[in-house]
């Protein structure tokens, strides 16, 4: 950031030569003002030559100059008097304004990548989904493929436990036929020993 200091006239110091003549008059170096004001030895050096180019705000400037004037032993007042008649508060503003343009068009891409995560996990969760349903699917299958296979096996095993009860069927057949046919003989006899009977009364 790059702030344009009006120059109004030559003769007049500003806030960084007033400091800077101080402080080499008081014979001190500029890591003896950082240590005492307690900044870096480039903000001291940012200071003497009046660049507030990486400043974020003016206000910090103010107190910078404030605490570095008292350390060399000049007025505070004289100082900020010079840092005023720089008039940059309408230069810092709108170099501001130039710097936070940018950003505001950096926030679309942010937001079309936070897009791009949500579907990304939405993408997640569908397979976990199908993924599940499928083991659940083959565990169905194969839990009904084993009680096919069992029926099977039951059926296959079957015929010789029911061998025994076609024989008995078959048995049964015959003793009824049996049966039937001793009831058929049975009253033919009976008839032919009646006529023997009335043969004999007769004579």
């Amino acid at each position: 950031m790059e702030i344009n200091l009006p120059r109004s006239d030559s003769a007049a110091k500003t806030p960084g030569i007033l400091l800077r003549e101080a402080r080499q008059a008081k014979n001190l170096q500029q890591s003896d003002v950082a240590k005492e004001i307690r900044l870096s030895i480039q903000w001291v050096k940012d200071l003497e030559q009046d660049d507030y180019s990486h400043v974020p705000a003016l206000i910090y400037v103010r107190g910078y100059l404030r605490g570095y004037a008292r350390y060399v032993g000049i007025s505070p007042d004289e100082v900020m008097a010079a840092f005023d008649e720089m008039g940059l508060e309408e230069e810092f503003e709108r170099v501001k304004a130039e710097v936070e343009r940018p950003v505001k068009h950096h926030a679309v891409p942010v937001v079309l990548r936070s897009k791009r995560m949500i579907n990304g996990k939405m993408v997640r969760w569908v397979t976990v989904i199908l993924l599940v349903a499928l083991i659940v699917s083959v565990g169905v299958w194969w839990q009904g493929k084993k009680h096919i296979l069992g029926q099977l096996q039951s059926v296959i095993s079957s015929p010789q436990e029911n061998l025994p009860l076609k024989q008995t069927s078959v048995n049964s057949v015959n003793t009824n036929k049996t049966i039937n046919t001793n009831l058929t003989e049975q009253p033919t006899a009976i008839k032919y020993k009646n006529k023997i009977t009335f043969s004999g009364t007769n004579h």
